[in-house]
């Protein structure tokens, strides 16, 4: 059974991930050019890495 598409409901702010896993939003965006799937996974993960790195300097500066 496919996961229901919770983004779609009027009030409901998606999650960019939600989106990417969503099989017509991936066809969409490559129909239409938009696919930057590349790009924009690699980038998503450099952004979680820095993330990390700063969430561990702050806490070892508290410390």
């Amino acid at each position: 059974m496919p996961a229901p598409d919770l983004w779609k409901n009027p009030g409901h702010e998606p999650e960019l991930a939600d989106m990417l896993s969503d099989p017509i939003v991936r066809a969409v965006m490559r129909r239409d050019g938009l696919s930057m799937l590349d790009v924009l996974e690699p980038a998503l993960a450099a952004r979680a890495a820095l993330s990390e790195q700063d969430a561990t300097t702050n806490f070892r500066t508290a410390a």
